[in-house]
């Protein structure tokens, strides 16, 4: 993932972060001058079942929410603004330098943990008044271990246990992914564990992923390596969404403004129907559908295009 040194200079040697980076601010640098782009970086790790800031490890317990429009969010983490190539491999360099790792009989630096890296992209179409939002997610996983071979005791040995934990359930979300009926909805675990949780949106959402999957040459290992590249070829069935680019208008053309006046009186019609026949429970239920599916934001808000929710909502047709 990092290759030899996140700041290696040597091409051949760079791992997969530096070459994202390198790929990420090219294509920045030969966009149109009409488009404004803005790159932010979260950085969190997986340990122990925690949620931990890389960036501020006084946030250890970072909450996994999930938003309408955002997808999967990360509640309070550290965001850090990126202007240029250098400046975010030494980000991601202070970063990686907070992660947990130990010693076992296999590794001398062992991750201890999943790690996390979020880069939040922002296109801003100064021409045309529209902002694109998109995200790249990294996830460094930490390798399952065998307790015989890694001689791991103690807090270590706690450690592998939620990483094998955390693994299987990845395994379990990528079976109900794959083993499913397509004409039956089937339950997917995405909240067994955070790792599955984070990663909702790349395994089942609107997306493009990724996998790929590292094996040891050696005979000693080949159990491993046969499970690992069974775990890949099970992956490689997920099939995820098409993406749908979503936008957002800073301001909308005067032609949309006249067209609101008749879609209110519409709603206005409709609603007066609604209202003589629902009680104030069924209206208290669809004021919480309307909030959720982001029609509008708050009854007592005093947008033109909330008025007819406001009459249903404040039921002067009901008394």
């Amino acid at each position: 993932m990092e290759g030899p040194n996140i700041l290696e200079s040597d091409e051949k040697k760079k791992g997969i972060l530096p070459r994202v980076v390198d790929g990420l601010f090219a294509c920045i640098k030969t966009s149109a001058d009409s488009t404004k782009y803005t790159v932010k970086l979260s950085m969190v790790e997986i340990y122990m079942e925690k949620v931990r800031d890389l960036f501020d490890l006084s946030k250890d317990n970072i909450q996994i929410k999930e938003s309408k429009t955002q997808g999967i969010v990360l509640s309070g983490a550290t965001e850090i603004s990126l202007s240029d190539t250098a400046e975010a491999l030494q980000s991601l360099s202070s970063g990686i330098a907070n992660r947990a790792i130990g010693e076992t009989q296999m590794n001398m630096a062992s991750s201890r943990s999943h790690c996390v890296y979020m880069f939040t992209l922002n296109q801003e179409s100064i021409s045309e008044k529209r902002v694109k939002s998109g995200k790249l997610i990294l996830v460094d996983l930490a390798g399952s271990e065998k307790v015989e071979k890694t001689g791991a005791e103690g807090r270590v040995l706690e450690e592998a246990k939620t990483i094998n934990k955390s693994l299987s359930a990845l395994g379990n979300v990528i079976n109900a992914l794959t083993c499913g009926s397509p004409a039956k909805a089937n339950h997917i675990p995405y909240r067994d564990s955070k790792l599955t949780r984070m990663l909702q949106d790349a395994l089942g959402g609107n997306s493009r992923t990724a996998l790929l999957c590292c094996c040891s040459p050696s005979p000693s290992n080949a159990s491993e390596s046969l499970s690992t590249l069974r775990f890949g070829a099970r992956a490689k069935h997920i099939k995820t969404s098409p993406l749908v680019i979503k936008v957002s208008e800073e301001k909308c053309s005067k032609k949309n403004g006249d067209a609101s006046g008749t879609r209110d009186e519409s709603f206005e019609k409709i609603l007066e129907k609604m209202s003589e026949r629902l009680n104030d429970e069924d209206i208290k239920l669809l004021e919480e559908l309307f909030i959720q599916a982001g029609l509008f934001v708050d009854p007592d808000s005093e947008g033109t295009w909330n008025q007819p929710f406001k009459m249903l909502f404040n039921k002067p047709f009901l008394h």
